[in-house]
């Protein structure tokens, strides 16, 4: 106010001296006429230079003064704080300020008269984020109504808790913000590291994703576990960083969709790089959840929930084009509907599956079931060729479709790399196909003695002509049931056998440690 009062000071008109009785002259001044007696007139043009040297507080006084003052004051407010008003009026409001919590209260008293509601929100946190600033921003997330559809938080914290001062404060803040996404919403579903739970508001209560808190005492720990939305547990990872948070709400939009109150909120979307997807849930849940959520730093999917069909991970999968690795461990590959377009991933390159699952990505979908036993198609081997130029990695569990599994693989030109997990004598068929540029096969958990005595190294000469390195992983160490000179003495024979029938093979590894020849 101290512009304001010099101003006018300076504003003051001074009229001409005129002589007194000593004959001195002494300075008369003009006095205003009404209405402007004793203030000067201050131009419109001069009202936002005014308002810029005012602090919050008289900022927030004054926009109560009139909607044209609200209008003012509010936009100097906005701009001082980094927040652009004209984005207010597309429905998205964008806080990147060094003072967090007057930012939050400069948007509040802007949008208090407006009657669009704003539909996203994205906050820039500064470098040190204090546990009020949370609280803040969380009180700020809870006054909207409607919900926000987009939310985006960038807090940029490499340690939540450096020190076992701020460890509480901190870790009650972060509580207390996660309840307030969760608050509004039956069930909220949380993507964090890799994995992610579902959980009711009442849950959340109980637990610091800073400490792994939950109805206990405060304490470290690195797993906690929480009551998901059907009432069955989970352990959650406790977060150690956080610099992202991704909130979308709601979780499918469809009219009379069961998940139209469900939200989404993902932690550290931009470096999610691994997802592990093993929770109980119902097919329709898990196809809701799926078709909400995109990571695009996403290069590694682990799959054992059951729950999730074909169609539904095909879909997930066709939205990350950079997934290099896929565990798919689901027993379920039914067929996609005739909607669904067929996967295709051109950075896979390592596939850890079942059977019936490598046998129906790599099968054209309209010829699957009539594929011919003997030999795998010429257009099934170039259309898979098309849809994964890079899988240059497969490996198989045993299963009664092992050979239909291994004619698709053996036709996959870029194939380099072949692992075998349980195989046994019976695998071992004279139709057993040529994989002609496998440079690496490995057998898991299989037992050598009875695999020669089978005639496992005829089979490698003939089924292998490209082999380089044979790598056995058969867990000597469990085996209480052989000894030391027994497992020395297998292990020579089998190199002795293969060697035999084919000479260019010198590179064996058992259990990870490499046979000197």
């Amino acid at each position: 106010m101290s512009f304001l009062k010099k101003w006018a000071i300076s504003t003051q008109q001074r009229g001409p001296s005129a002589p007194s009785a000593d004959g001195k002259r002494t300075a008369t001044q003009v006095l205003p006429s009404e209405p402007e007696r004793g203030l000067p007139i201050l131009p419109n043009e001069l009202i936002p230079t005014v308002l810029t040297r005012l602090d919050s507080r008289s900022l927030f006084r004054i926009a109560q003064v009139s909607r044209r003052f609200n209008e003012l004051a509010t936009r100097t407010w906005l701009q001082r704080h980094g927040i652009k008003p004209s984005q207010l009026s597309s429905g998205h409001a964008l806080i990147d300020s060094d003072f967090p919590e007057e930012a939050f209260a400069a948007l509040r008293c802007a949008l208090f008269l407006r009657t669009q509601p704003l539909t996203s929100l994205s906050c820039v946190m500064p470098s040190v984020v204090t546990p009020n600033a949370i609280v803040q921003l969380g009180s700020l997330i809870s006054w909207f109504n409607p919900r926000l559809a987009m939310t985006e938080l960038d807090f940029g914290l490499d340690d939540m808790i450096p020190q076992s001062t701020v460890m509480k404060p901190m870790a009650r803040a972060l509580t207390n913000l996660f309840c307030v996404l969760a608050s509004d919403c039956p069930t909220t579903v949380f993507v964090l590291k890799d994995g992610l739970f579902t959980c009711r508001p009442d849950a959340l209560r109980r637990w610091s994703p800073a400490t792994g808190h939950y109805e206990g005492g405060w304490s470290e720990s690195n797993y906690s576990n929480v009551r998901m939305h059907d009432g069955s547990r989970q352990n959650v990872p406790t977060i150690r960083s956080l610099h992202t948070l991704s909130v979308k709400y709601p979780l499918n939009s469809a009219a009379a969709s069961p998940f139209d109150k469900w939200k989404l909120v993902v932690v550290d979307v931009a470096s999610l790089t691994d997802l592990q997807l093993s929770i109980k849930l119902l097919p329709q849940e898990w196809a809701a959840i799926l078709g909400a959520l995109s990571l695009p730093a996403l290069v590694c999917v682990g799959l054992w929930a059951e729950a999730i069909n074909t169609a539904t991970s095909t879909r997930f999968f066709n939205r990350h084009p950079k997934i290099r690795t896929i565990k798919y461990m689901s027993p379920a590959a039914d067929a996609v509907p005739p909607g669904c377009p067929p996967l295709r991933l051109p950075s896979l390159e390592t596939l850890n599956t079942l059977v019936p699952y490598l046998v129906h990505i790599l099968a054209v979908p309209d010829d699957a079931a009539s594929c011919a036993e003997d030999d795998a198609s010429a257009s099934d081997a170039i259309i898979a060729l098309q849809r994964f130029p890079r899988l240059v990695h497969i490996e198989l569990r045993p299963h009664v479709r092992l050979h239909e599994a291994l004619l698709f693989a053996s036709a996959h030109a870029p194939l380099r790399a072949l692992t075998l997990w349980s195989l046994a004598p019976a695998h071992l068929t004279p139709r057993w196909p040529v994989f002609p540029d496998v440079r690496r096969l490995t057998l898991n958990e299989s037992q050598l003695v009875r695999l020669l005595a089978a005639g496992l190294p005829g089979l490698i000469a003939r089924g292998f002509p490209a082999l380089m390195k044979v790598e056995l992983n058969y867990s000597w160490a469990n085996n209480t049931d052989i000894s030391t000179r027994q497992m020395e003495k297998e292990q020579k024979a089998f190199v002795e056998q293969v060697r035999a029938a084919n000479p260019a093979l010198h590179m064996f590894l058992f259990d990870g440690k490499e046979y000197s020849v």
